[in-house]
């Protein structure tokens, strides 16, 4: 919950809430009782002192259950996209669209090492640097774009089973169109990510569809030696695209170091606003200030009366 923006109410929220709002009609209920008792032994006189100890029971639980929701305030402070660690980025929500490409040029191997399963190394390193506000929407193209798996990274990892390298077409400039086509249908920062050898024989030209994406920036991971990849290059330089190119089999730990890198760099990328990376910092102090009263309250209540 937000005090000074839009107001969310989570279900956890509600969850804890409900217990609080049956204690307030229990409390009602027997304040009431034990009220008409006394009131009778008071000879049919009412005593303010009653009804202050009601009402002080009735603010206290509602208390409780505002700060059951976990309101907070807020304010937006602004790093340069350049400076902007890995710690800064986690805490952004952010939508990294995958297009791994799945045609028999994959399946080829440069340096001792199959492209598709350099590929498939490399996009199960890079879902393991997400963070918890991340999440992915993975898909594998050919003649198409075909989508293995949409939700939390962790979820989405078994997918990668389903990258053999066996499709007979690769539909590049497909690929590359379905970043825009789904960054047009979320309001969350899109990052995409596009995986190939650059060995396309299928769909529209891939340079001509970049050309169509206006802000829109894909990170290009070059697979492997094959000669018809400069055109992932040649996209990228034209575009200022992240660019990146991977051969053979790669020593122990540039694969963790890459996937680092293009989270950092391609997410940098897609939530700055010219060259700001706007960053949300919550004070959840109301939380603790309606808690605090509360409980005060409830406990004082108990004290001065039945």
């Amino acid at each position: 919950m937000r005090l000074d923006g839009m107001d969310v109410l989570y279900p956890v929220n509600i969850a804890l809430g409900a217990p609080l709002v049956l204690a307030v009609a229990l409390l009602s209920y027997k304040s009431g009782r034990y009220r008409s008792r006394l009131i009778r032994l008071l000879g049919g006189r009412s005593s303010r002192i009653l009804d202050v100890i009601a009402a002080a029971r009735i603010a206290a639980v509602i208390l409780l259950v505002i700060a059951s929701a976990a309101p907070y305030t807020y304010k937006i402070t602004y790093v340069d996209s350049s400076s902007a660690d890995r710690s800064v980025l986690a805490n952004i929500s952010a939508l990294h669209v995958i297009l791994v490409d799945d045609s028999k040029s994959m399946s080829y191997t440069d340096m001792g090492g199959r492209r598709i399963d350099l590929a498939r190394g490399v996009v199960e390193e890079y879902l393991r640097e997400l963070g918890e506000k991340d999440t992915v929407a993975i898909y594998r193209f050919h003649a198409v774009a075909e989508e293995l798996c949409r939700g939390k990274p962790v979820e989405c990892m078994n997918s990668l089973g389903n990258l053999t390298g066996s499709e007979k077409y690769s539909a590049l400039g497909t690929a590359i169109g379905q970043v825009a086509t789904i960054a047009s249908a979320t309001r969350l920062p899109v990052i995409g990510i596009l995986v190939s050898d650059g060995g396309y024989n299928y769909g529209p030209d891939p340079a001509s569809v970049a050309d169509s994406l206006g802000n829109t920036t894909v990170a290009i991971v070059r697979i492997g030696n094959d000669p018809r990849g400069e055109v992932l290059r040649s996209i990228a330089e034209r575009h200022k695209w992240p660019y990146y190119h991977v051969t053979g089999s790669p020593p122990k730990g540039l694969v963790e170091d890459l996937a680092e890198t293009i989270y950092v760099e391609a997410k940098a990328r897609a939530v700055s606003r010219n060259g700001m990376i706007p960053v949300e910092e919550r004070d959840y102090t109301p939380t603790w200030i309606l808690a605090m009263i509360g409980a005060l309250l409830l406990a004082a209540s108990k004290v001065a009366g039945p």
